[in-house]
């Protein structure tokens, strides 16, 4: 349906005939919200490529978590329904991911802070946090790994608003992208605890970072771009770093900064942690996730 237009591309569906119809897309790129716009099924809903609502009357429903959106406080900033799954994500297996690499603070003198989110999620705000966590932990760098970087123009102008937030250049270490999967990956290897952005969240880096063994430290938002972190988190049941304020934030990155025994153990423990837990359940997530649809489907034939 590619090459059709918004009305041809709806014609084409509803011959289809379908139950339901769910957008993953969202106001970005590439979206077709105009052909959900016009309702080409009974039951639309819209998960998770966008992290919030649509604003169209015509999408029934948004797929999420309770942690991700409160019930109450989420459910009046959006058009759609908000139906809670037990969890809104399910990460696949990564299974081209190299082992997990020996805890690089224990080969050197100082701890490595990384973070590998979209540049576009590095605010101001999230810059002047990482530098106080830098000011608590003298003897440590910060690692920041994003597309983009590997041009001089966009890393001199990270540096320059690190500097303008407080942080030093000297602590700053910025690489661009790799080649592939397996090598992005692999750079995890060279981070001991990664940080989170504020006030949006990683997702996928999240998931990767604690995939290679890192812990991630995370400070929940009030909306949902903001609350990934701690849906996932809380999932694989590591509370701990879920911080409750930005002085929290920095607190806990201090004390694992003095922990290397324990982050070594997080890093030996936590890829079975994932396997074994809820957000690795593919087959779990399959059967909730039709089990609610099936129900959406129902209501609205009934």
């Amino acid at each position: 349906v590619a090459s059709l237009d918004d009305s041809g591309c709806a014609e084409r569906i509803r011959a289809d005939r379908l139950h339901l119809c769910i957008d993953l897309s969202g106001h970005t790129g590439g979206t077709r919200l105009p052909v959900f716009a016009l309702r080409v099924a009974p039951v639309q809903a819209t998960w998770p490529g966008y992290p919030d609502g649509t604003g169209l009357a015509a999408m029934d429903a948004r797929f999420t978590d309770a942690m991700a959106d409160p019930p109450g406080e989420a459910d009046t900033r959006h058009s759609e329904q908000l139906v809670r799954l037990p969890g809104f994500l399910c990460q696949p297996v990564r299974r081209e991911a190299p082992p997990v690499a020996p805890l690089p603070a224990g080969a050197s003198e100082f701890v490595t802070f990384g973070c590998f989110n979209h540049l576009a999620k590095l605010s101001d705000a999230t810059l002047a946090l990482w530098a106080d966590v830098l000011r608590a932990v003298p003897r440590a760098r910060l690692l920041v790994k994003a597309r983009g970087l590997e041009r001089p123009l966009a890393a001199q102008r990270l540096r320059e608003r690190f500097h303008a937030a407080g942080g030093e250049f000297r602590n700053l270490v910025l690489e661009g992208a790799t080649p592939d999967s397996a090598s992005h990956l692999t750079r995890y290897g060279a981070v001991d605890v990664a940080l989170d952005s504020i006030p949006y969240n990683g997702t996928t880096t999240t998931c990767e970072a604690l995939w290679m063994g890192v812990p991630v430290i995370t400070l929940p938002g009030s909306a949902f771009c903001g609350r990934m972190g701690q849906s996932i988190l809380r999932t694989l049941e590591y509370d701990q770093w879920i911080a409750r304020s930005q002085d929290e934030y920095v607190s806990i990155a201090a004390q694992l900064a003095t922990q290397p025994q324990l982050i070594a153990e997080y890093r030996r423990t936590m890829r079975q942690q994932m396997l074994d837990s809820p957000l690795c359940d593919g087959r779990q997530f399959t059967l909730d996730f039709e089990s609610v649809c099936r129900r959406m489907v129902d209501q609205v034939a009934s």
